[in-house]
């Protein structure tokens, strides 16, 4: 049961980048090329390059924490003397992209790897519990905090985010949590608060520019 859910989770993300992937310089040229006026598609344009360029630095960030993730873990590792404390790290460095089960099959590794080569349940704990501490540290206290202040936003927002969607959706709503918030907050910058009350009256869901007149 467990790796159905897996399965159908991993598949679903797949599906999903692919698919954004696929649609995002379609979405674009149909966005400008049926707009109004020369007002509004010049914002059309700003705000998808503002939503590109955010979505470009989040996950440079990631990345660099990531790659940071995994130098830590190198370390520990060789100083735990774990065979291969390289190995370690890049398999660290590489899981963390995936929420929650990343880090969690990686504590199990380091734990029966530990427990293995040890002989006994203790040399496998003191690894698995200093990566853990590491990652809950790292998920909970530095991530949300420098991506809330590269992208201006309150790191309890970031939180609420990644649990919310990961409550919804899964482990795809974990992925997408952040750039969902991302984009949001992109939109709002370039083209105003929503009026989400009017919008389910029947009104624009946010504010146009007037139409420019032709002079006779």
């Amino acid at each position: 049961m467990r790796l159905r859910l897996l399965c159908s989770n991993f598949l679903l993300v797949v599906l999903l980048v692919y698919f954004m992937l696929e649609s995002r310089l379609r979405l674009k040229r149909l966005i400008l090329l049926n707009r109004s006026n020369l007002g509004t598609t010049l914002k059309a344009a700003r705000t998808g390059r503002s939503i590109t360029e955010d979505l470009s630095h989040y996950i440079g960030a990631v990345t660099i924490i990531n790659i940071a993730v995994g130098m830590l873990v190198a370390f520990g590792a060789w100083l735990l003397d774990i065979e291969s404390p390289l190995m370690w790290g890049g398999i660290a460095a590489i899981l963390n992209f995936i929420p929650y089960l990343g880090p969690m099959l990686m504590a199990v590794l380091l734990f029966g790897f530990g427990a293995a080569s040890s002989g006994d349940l203790g040399g496998g704990i003191v690894p698995m519990a200093a990566y853990i501490g590491l990652q809950a540290i790292e998920a909970n206290l530095v991530t949300p905090s420098i991506l809330g202040r590269r992208f201006s936003m309150n790191p309890v927002i970031i939180l609420l985010a990644i649990s919310y969607f990961t409550w919804i959706w899964g482990l795809a709503g974990a992925l997408i949590a952040v750039p969902l918030l991302i984009t949001g907050k992109a939109l709002v910058e370039q083209l105003g608060s929503p009026n989400i009350v009017g919008f389910m009256l029947g009104e624009p869901l946010f504010d146009s520019p007037p139409e420019r007149q032709d002079l006779d």
